[in-house]
């Protein structure tokens, strides 16, 4: 696997490398659903630093600002053990998919920041869909590489099953529209 270290440069890491840290530091696999998870505690993190600074006078105005702090803290905290405890594949590919994270909540359009509304990302997901469908002929280890597969992957709603015959498990996915 490949990633890049504290220093910034890329590393590769083999299946026995991160099998050897596991046992020896007692590192477990966990489901995909608490990487996932961890993620958005990262990008949770993310806010509430980048908020604070932003509401900093306002909190502290309302006795808030060591709650908030400690808020902060907290989530640090658990990010930081949460990878400790799970395997290295899991917790590499965590600080992989954290890289540059920029997480950006808000109520109107930022500066350089591009804001789609959710039947639009429809929109492009479906006629991504329409072209998987019909003009994709991807077996699985092509299908591995694909950027379509990945950005699928990670769209809410997207049901997908591999069937096990060595074809993209996206070819004939029909997207369920959200309401």
């Amino acid at each position: 696997m490949r990633y890049v270290d504290s220093m910034g440069t890329i590393q590769t890491a083999t299946n026995e490398q991160m099998r050897e840290l596991d046992e020896k530091e007692g590192r477990v696999r966990v489901p995909s659903a608490v990487v996932d998870a961890t993620i958005g505690m990262m990008g949770a993190a993310l806010l509430v630093e980048k908020d604070g600074e932003i509401l900093e006078k306002t909190l502290k105005r309302f006795g808030l600002w060591r709650d908030t702090r400690l808020a902060q803290t907290m989530l640090d905290k658990v990010v930081k053990q949460l990878q400790a405890k799970i395997s290295t594949r899991q917790a590499l590919s965590i600080r992989e998919n954290c890289r540059g994270l920029n997480v950006q909540c808000s109520a109107r359009p930022a500066e350089m920041c591009v804001n789609l509304p959710v039947s639009s990302c429809d929109v492009l997901v479906n006629h991504a869909l329409h072209y998987c469908q019909h003009h994709c002929l991807k077996g699985t280890k092509e299908a591995s590489k694909c950027y379509l597969r990945d950005v699928f992957a990670s769209v809410p709603g997207m049901d997908y099953q591999d069937d096990g015959i060595g074809i993209c498990p996206f070819m004939g996915v029909d997207r369920i529209e959200n309401e």
